[in-house]
């Protein structure tokens, strides 16, 4: 084994130690993988360098799994070092694509929210809490945050009502005029 083979198999270490602890899951650097391949094709356009970052992580991985299982692995270079050397740092500082991929989402939902409507207009009240995402902590949902999703719904559920109460009177209307004609038909027989 070479000594960059080393250095990387150390720095592969860091790396998922991290990973592992931002995911609560044994395999970090995998996960993170499975993260990203979990996306939808439309956010991963809006982080720069995605792609890179993706296809990098799936080669660090390849090489990490070829030095420690492969009889004649492949050597890493310093290059490979260097990148998940940034790679990790990127993550500490909350510049990887699956942070910048929360800050935007979050980003959208802070504009969506400026538009709440008037009746859902009180901002005394803060409330911070977790919704499952490695960076949610750094994120905090307000109440406008959640009138803007009440908001969001109250059309929809008028619709369902609607056409509950539709349905509803449909059956009235339907009963009523078979009703009519079966005694009609049975006091003509």
């Amino acid at each position: 084994m070479r000594e960059t083979d080393g250095q990387l198999l150390e720095e592969y270490k860091r790396v998922d130690r991290i990973c592992q602890d931002m995911f609560s899951c044994q395999y970090g650097i995998t996960e993170y993988i499975n993260e990203m391949e979990r996306t939808a094709p439309y956010q991963q356009l809006q982080i720069s360098g995605w792609d890179q970052d993706y296809r990098s992580l799936k080669h660090i991985r390849w090489l990490r799994n070829q030095l420690v299982h492969e009889i004649h692995p492949e050597s890493s270079t310093f290059a490979d070092i260097e990148w998940l050397e940034d790679f990790h740092q990127r993550i500490v500082e909350q510049q990887d694509p699956l942070a910048k991929l929360s800050r935007f989402e979050w980003e959208r939902i802070d504009e969506k929210c400026s538009a709440v409507p008037e009746y859902f207009d009180n901002t005394e009240e803060e409330a911070i809490f977790d919704i499952g995402t490695p960076y949610s902590q750094d994120f905090p949902v307000s109440w406008n945050r959640k009138r803007a999703l009440a908001a969001s719904i109250i059309p929809y559920a008028k619709t369902v009502i609607f056409i509950v109460a539709l349905i509803a009177c449909l059956c009235l209307v339907i009963n009523f005029w078979y009703e009519k004609f079966t005694l009609l038909f049975y006091s003509a027989t």
